[in-house]
């Protein structure tokens, strides 16, 4: 969780002792986030999202897992937008996934940037569109995202953007591997892997 404004959070040192707790006390810890997100801690909200969406002290309950991304996505958390937006993607509901993912394109988030451009790639849930596919890889790419930037190189080499946009899109994509790589290396849980 890369994108996090450390600064706005209360209490960090009770942050990392709850977060602590969650591979040992689970059912505690999610009561220690609980009081740490009535005092406004977004990176708590999103803890607690992920403790119900995969069961960790908890029954999964994608309900709530709901509930408490879109608090920090109300909160200004652009990780909340994108984890709310894959969570309604896979549930199908592919307007309300895009609602999400475009209130973290208003915030420059690459994540969800990518995810649209996915959506209008393939068409799931909106009109398919390869020239706003494309668009939006360009933005997100210039973000750094990694997979952005592969999925612009295979749209660019598809040719349908002509001879010199094919030799660009190679060229990306065999730049989007190093950079993948040098990603992977450096923090496996990087933003531009999402």
């Amino acid at each position: 969780m890369n994108a996090m404004d450390w600064t706005r959070e209360p209490d960090l040192d009770q942050l990392r002792q709850a977060y602590g707790m969650l591979a040992t006390e689970p059912a505690r810890a999610l009561v220690e986030l609980k009081a740490l997100a009535a005092r406004g801690s977004v990176v708590s909200m999103l803890y607690i999202a992920d403790a119900y969406r995969k069961g960790r002290g908890t029954a999964v309950e994608i309900y709530e897992a709901k509930d408490w991304y879109t608090r920090a996505m109300q909160s200004g958390s652009v990780t909340g937008c994108y984890e709310l937006g894959r969570i309604y993607y896979e549930q199908r509901n592919y307007s309300k996934a895009e609602e999400a993912f475009r209130q973290g394109e208003s915030k420059n988030h690459a994540p969800s940037i990518h995810m649209l451009g996915l959506m209008h790639l393939k068409g799931i849930g909106v009109e398919k569109n390869r020239d706003k596919a494309r668009e939006l890889f360009e933005k997100a790419s210039s973000l750094g995202h990694v997979f952005a930037k592969r999925n612009l190189a295979i749209l660019l080499m598809t040719g349908r953007y002509g001879a010199s946009q094919f030799v660009r899109g190679l060229t990306l994509f065999v730049t989007g591997i190093k950079h993948l790589l040098a990603v992977v290396v450096s923090d496996r849980y990087d933003e531009r892997l999402r």
